[in-house]
């Protein structure tokens, strides 16, 4: 990484540092674990059947990491979040984490802009889902991640979460690696 320095913005201020995150002691999902530096897409069940929160998460350990999505929790307006997941495995709402690329955890300055860029991307008329998709490309297409910026390969990755969702609702909770990663 360069000596460049970013802005950091509100959003980007409580991004912790990982290398100081505790992994807590798994209480759900023992068998699954996170590669930390690896970005995932992670689902969560939501109240309604067949509905599920979609979410960026780059993992800090094994166990947990930052978690990027556009939310409406409590139904209001959709906004950017970008926040410390402290329980991510042991949620009770976790469903799935699906790789789809490497941003290592460790080099702050990456993350800080990652995180950036993340925030500039339209939240209007848009769901978590759409978003996300969004969020992919986006970042793949101005080189964050290896994801190839491939609207084709999103698509996938979106049926991938929904299969992967699915199985979870039938008690097979997973972290997978998508089959568009590094293509």
């Amino acid at each position: 990484m360069s000596n460049t320095s970013f802005a950091v913005s509100s959003q980007q201020a409580n991004v912790p540092n990982p290398s100081t995150v505790p992994a807590g002691e798994p209480q759900l999902n023992h068998d699954l674990s996170l590669e930390p530096g690896g970005l995932y897409v992670v689902l969560f069940r939501m109240a309604k059947p067949g509905q599920y929160h979609w979410s960026l998460v780059v993992a800090a350990n094994e166990r947990t990491g930052m978690m990027y999505h556009n939310t409406n929790l409590g139904g209001g307006p959709f906004r950017f979040e970008a926040r410390w997941h402290p329980h991510l495995l042991n949620s009770t709402h976790f469903l799935t984490a699906i790789k789809i690329s490497n941003l290592t955890a460790f080099e702050r300055e990456l993350h800080l802009a990652f995180v950036g860029v993340l925030e500039q991307i339209p939240i209007q008329g848009k769901t978590c889902r759409t978003w996300l998709k969004e969020a992919i490309y986006v970042t793949a297409d101005q080189g964050y991640t290896g994801f190839q910026p491939d609207r084709n390969h999103v698509e996938v990755l979106e049926d991938e979460g929904l299969f992967f969702a699915g199985q979870a609702s039938n008690g097979q909770r997973s972290v997978v690696t998508s089959q568009v990663f590094n293509k």
